[in-house]
Formats: structure tokens, sequence, C-alpha cells
């Protein structure tokens, strides 16, 4: 039996990656850990080197092709940079304020709308049920009442009546009274 053919050698292990590119000291959201932000190509410290994706991409930004990083321009006004005041961003974002209370304000009504539903069920009865409870409370009042009595009655009989304080009126001048 001829021996078995020999392995291929082992490739050596790829070469660690660059070191990461300083980064421009800047506090907007949007800032990569990988590439320094994109200036915009027609910033004036260094205009000309940014190429831009025609399209859009996610939540708006421009991705520009050269710097590999979100690009800072401003999809509908190219001569700002996000987060510039410009008239398009703060309608852009005042739309999207709108549009997220609008979103809150209508899951609140949905909210809103079965508890009350719920509520007015717990209040609403039918008028069998009214009439019964009116009922059951004068039977109740009825039943209060002739015990109340049978209780006058019972001390009455015992001798511990109620000492009533009663000022008899003696008459005015028409009666003869002595007033």
């Amino acid at each position: 039996m001829p021996p078995p053919p020999p392995h291929p050698p082992v490739p050596p292990p790829p070469p660690p990656p660059p070191p990461p590119h300083p980064q421009t000291p800047t506090a907007h959201p949007t800032r990569s850990n990988a590439n320094p932000l994109c200036p915009g190509p027609n910033r004036h410290n260094g205009g000309g080197s940014c190429t831009p994706t025609p399209q859009p991409t996610i939540r708006g930004l421009t991705y520009c092709s050269t710097h590999q990083t979100i690009c800072l321009l401003c999809p509908t006004n190219p001569r700002h940079l996000i987060g510039e005041t410009c008239r398009s961003c703060i309608g852009r974002e005042r739309a999207a304020e709108r549009a997220e209370r609008a979103q809150e304000r209508a899951m609140r009504e949905a909210e809103r709308v079965p508890r009350e539903a719920r509520e007015m069920a717990e209040w609403v009865r039918t008028e069998g049920e009214r009439e019964a409870d009116e009922r059951e409370r004068e039977w109740e009042r009825r039943e209060r009442e002739g015990r109340e009595r049978e209780e006058r009655r019972e001390r009455a009989r015992m001798g511990m009546g109620e000492v009533r304080l009663v000022r008899r009126r003696r008459g005015g001048k028409r009666w003869g009274g002595r007033w």
C-alpha cells in the first residue's frame, strides 16, 4: 500500500489590520468609530475629495464612498451639513416631532376608549336591577322601623321610657294666656 499523500502546508496567519484613522474631533451623533467624518464636497477646508452616493441611505443620510463613512451633507439642502440650521432640516425635524406626538396621542386615545367602556359597563345597569335594589332598600327600611317600634314598646313596658321634657304652651293673648 502506498503512503498517504502529505498534507498541504498551512498558510501563515493574515497580517493584523492597520490602526484606525485618527478621529476628527466633533460631537455629531453619526460619527463612525472606524473612519473620520466626511467633511462634505464643498467645505472650505478640503472640499473636492468627497464623493457622496447619489441615493440617500437610512434615515436620509448620504454615504461618502471616498471617506467610507456617512457624509454630513444635508440630503435636502446640499449646501448645509447635517446639524446646521437650514429650513429644510428644521421642517423635517418638526414634522418628525409632530408625527411622534400624533402617534402618542393615538395610543393614549386607544387605551382610553376601552377603559371608559369598561367603566360605563360597570355603572350602567338594567331597569330590573334598579327596581330590585329599590325594593330591597324599602324592605330594609321597613324592617328597621319595625325593630325600632318594638324596642320603644319594650322599653315603655319595662318602665324605662324616654323622659321627654315638653313645655306646655299656655296660649297667646287670644286664648287668655299670659302672653
